[in-house]
Order: structure tokens, then C-alpha cells, then sequence
């Protein structure tokens, strides 16, 4: 295994370490929002406008593209075309998210309402489905012989940022008090492997070593 990784071009160094640098660049920028400009403390942040998440959802769509533009050639239009269209999605679905979360620990696990819980993981799934289609467009249209497999593989990458984020916030807590999911965001710990699993995922696809 070492002596491919040491067989490996520049090229592809590049394309594996990007996901880790902008992953790092938008734990810091997460960090320094919640915790120096808005506040640790509470669960008031779920319901305040976070300015860096601008920047963020832009960084994990660059990094995603970013692949598909150095191995499959993809054209600039059609950058520009998929930066909007995926940026769209990935607001969208933040804001989505962040209002989901607001009902899952405010409304349902504060005020033990299993209704509104159970209803809230059918919605995280719906949203989990659409944003890994929306995502798989550039991927299927610049490599067509990837299969529709690779909508689940993306789905699978969301949805290790659960365990990775908890994982991570065991090892190191940092200013964390609880080991809970809703801790692991408040730390940044989500932001920091999102970009990392798509961008790797995305090079992986572009490279066919999935």
C-alpha cells in the first residue's frame, strides 16, 4: 500500500490533501463564528444567521469539483453551471438541516415529543436522497461509465460525517461538555469531515478507484 501511495504524481498528492486543507479551513471558520463572534453557550446559534456557512457550503462544492476539473477536463461553463447549481443545493440543504435540528432538540428531544423525532429522521433521509442526486449530476455527466451505484457511495460519505463527527469528538473534545451529535456541530467537527469525505469520494470516482 505504501509503494503506491509513494508511485502516486504530484498531481494526485494534491487531489488527496485538498479535502484535509479545506476541511481544516472551515473547522476554523466555524470555530471562530460560534465561539468568538456569536457564543458557546445554549441552543440560541440554531436559530441565528451564520455568515461563515457562506463561505463553507462554497469550499465543499470547490472541492468536489475540483476533480472532475483536473482529471475529467470538465469545461469551464460547465464549472460555473454545477458551482451554482450544487452551491444552491448545498445552502439549501443547511438551511433545511439547521431548521431540522432546531425541531429535533428544541421542540422533540426538550420536550420528549417522539412524533416530532420520528419525523424529523424521515426528513434528514429525503434530504440526504436529494442532495446525493443533485451531486451525482456532474460526476455522471463527466464520467459516463460510473455507475448509479455511486449515488448511494455519496449518500454513505454524508452519512459517515455522523460517526466521524462523534469519533472525533471522543478523541478530543476540545470545549465540548457532552458526547452528543448536537455537541459534535456546535465543536465544527461536521464541517470538517464533509468536505473531506466528498472531496475524496469525488476523486476516487474521477480516478475509478470506486
Amino acid at each position: 500500500m505504501l509503494a503506491v501511495f509513494q508511485k502516486l504524481p504530484k498531481k494526485d498528492w494534491l487531489l488527496l490533501l485538498a479535502p484535509l486543507l479545506i476541511g481544516g479551513c472551515c473547522f476554523l471558520l466555524w470555530r471562530y463564528e460560534l465561539h468568538e463572534v456569536i457564543g458557546w453557550q445554549g441552543k440560541g446559534w440554531l436559530r441565528t444567521s451564520l455568515k461563515s456557512v457562506y463561505v463553507i457550503n462554497a469550499l465543499i462544492v470547490l472541492v468536489f469539483l475540483l476533480p472532475l476539473l483536473v482529471e475529467l477536463k470538465m469545461p469551464i461553463k460547465w464549472m460555473i453551471l454545477y458551482s451554482v447549481l450544487l452551491y444552491g443545493t448545498s445552502m439549501g440543504a443547511f438551511l433545511t438541516a439547521k431548521e431540522m435540528f432546531h425541531d429535533l432538540y428544541v421542540e422533540g428531544v426538550g420536550l420528549g415529543n417522539e412524533t416530532i423525532i420520528t419525523t424529523t429522521i424521515w426528513k434528514f433521509l429525503g434530504l440526504l436522497i436529494v442532495v446525493a442526486l443533485v451531486f451525482f449530476i456532474p460526476i455522471r455527466h463527466f464520467h459516463r461509465s460510473t455507475e448509479g451505484m455511486h449515488v448511494l457511495t455519496i449518500m454513505v460519505a454524508l452519512i459517515s460525517v455522523i460517526p466521524a463527527s462523534i469519533i472525533s469528538l471522543e478523541s478530543l473534545p476540545l470545549w465540548a461538555q457532552q458526547i452528543t451529535f448536537l455537541h459534535t456541530v456546535k465543536v465544527g467537527y461536521p464541517v470538517f469531515w464533509t468536505p473531506v469525505f466528498l472531496g475524496l469520494l469525488s476523486t476516487a470516482a474521477a480516478k475509478e478507484w470506486v
